[in-house]
């Protein structure tokens, strides 16, 4: 057993302030250069272009292999088209990993997966 000191321990900030969006022109969704994905956000998701915050994280998600975390308030398809972007560029890698996708409604998860295989 060790003992830990917590007499200089430093608490966070108690409300952080969310990083703010920068305002860049929303990207089309033909950005993906995959028509298959493309297709499936302008015909199931009715989008010509991504979200602001989607915008922003494209380039992260598409063309890089550096690990993301995004946190979002719920609501909006935000948080889903950002996991979908992921895991369609990791299938684009040579050899890529396993992949799980959670969902706290299993309708979403039935219905998103019917839509990515057809």
């Amino acid at each position: 057993t060790t003992a830990i000191s917590f007499r200089n321990f430093v608490l966070p900030d108690k409300n952080t302030a969310p990083t703010q969006l920068l305002n860049l022109p929303a990207r089309p969704v033909d950005d993906v250069n995959n028509e298959p994905v493309a297709d499936l956000y302008r015909k199931v998701d009715g989008l010509e272009h991504f979200s602001p915050m989607v915008t922003q994280c494209f380039d992260t998600l598409i063309n890089s292999r550096e690990s993301v975390f995004i946190g979002a308030p719920n609501g909006g398809d935000e948080r889903r088209i950002l996991a979908e972007l992921a895991i369609f560029s990791e299938f684009n890698q040579d050899n890529f990993g396993k992949i799980v996708y959670v969902s706290a409604e299993p309708d979403l998860c039935r219905c998103r997966l019917k839509n990515w295989t057809q």
